[in-house]
């Protein structure tokens, strides 16, 4: 499916008010290809509730399930109040499943790790990639040291799913904003929203330290080594801000005024541009 496939199939399912299940599949189909998960994704479904989500990915049967009531968009308007607002659920849907397909790569991650990076004797020849992938999966890896009610009340402050929630509202939001389906203003406080999922749970004290939701996390369960090789990474501040690590307090202030929109991004700003580059640049 290529990109003008894609646009006109997503367009038209806005337009008729339906989701195109075949469509949704074929997204699905493309990215387990484009990211090698044959492996990790063997069956999608969508017959099962789940619960408080919109959608699960379950690591031992390698399955995405994707909530039945996001495919039926007058039902999910009816118990949601919405009135004709089929782009927001389509937004909805897309949303879970690249949130889905990232835990699917998270778990490729932690593979890797066993089949590779756990029998080397010492990391000394390890580049800087890999040291730095090596961080992301011991990141990633600290949802194994906290119980499920854990998990459920502190759900978004664990690097996985801080990983998931921006960086599938990130894909979402760039591929809407190509098809030009926000005004500037709208694509504006998009670029508001994706920055606010990024500075979620930091917090500056009273004595101006910046504290981070990596910091809530931690248990008397976790290696104290690790956690040490995990704080004191080489990660860049934007991948810090992506998994909750510790930030640099001149880099947090700046990204928080994003959220404010200084009067020169709002005039210099014609569409919504790539997240990325905009905050990178800021570490610079």
């Amino acid at each position: 499916m290529d990109k003008l496939e894609f646009k006109e199939r997503y367009l038209d399912s806005i337009k008729k008010g339906t989701i195109d299940l075949e469509f949704i599949f074929l997204i699905i189909e493309e990215e387990i290809k484009k990211n090698n998960l044959e492996e990790y994704i063997r069956k999608i479904t969508y017959y099962e509730e789940t619960g408080n989500c919109l959608g699960t990915y379950d690591s031992e049967s390698k399955t995405i399930n994707i909530d039945p009531k996001l495919l039926n968009v007058q039902s999910y308007n009816m118990e949601n109040h919405i009135v004709n607002n089929v782009q927001n659920i389509f937004s909805k849907l897309l949303n879970t499943i690249y949130h889905e397909i990232i835990h699917a790569k998270q778990e490729k991650m932690f593979h890797k790790y066993n089949s590779y990076y756990c029998k080397l004797h010492d990391f000394k020849n390890l580049d800087k990639e890999q040291l730095d992938e090596l961080v992301i999966i011991h990141s990633l890896g600290i949802t194994l040291r906290h119980s499920e009610k854990d998990y459920d009340n502190l759900h978004n402050l664990f690097p996985c799913e801080r990983e998931a929630n921006f960086l599938a509202a990130y894909k979402v939001t760039n591929l809407e904003c190509e098809y030009d389906l926000y005004t500037k203003k709208e694509e504006l406080e998009k670029l508001k929203y994706l920055t606010k999922i990024l500075v979620a749970d930091y917090k500056k004290n009273i004595l101006g330290r910046i504290e981070c939701p990596f910091e809530k996390l931690l248990n008397n369960k976790m290696n104290k080594e690790i956690v040490d090789f995990i704080v004191g990474n080489k990660l860049d501040n934007y991948q810090r801000f992506i998994y909750g690590l510790p930030i640099d307090r001149e880099y947090f202030d700046e990204i928080i005024s994003l959220k404010n929109f200084p009067k020169q991004l709002v005039l210099k700003q014609t569409r919504l541009e790539d997240l990325e580059k905009i905050l990178t640049k800021k570490n610079k």
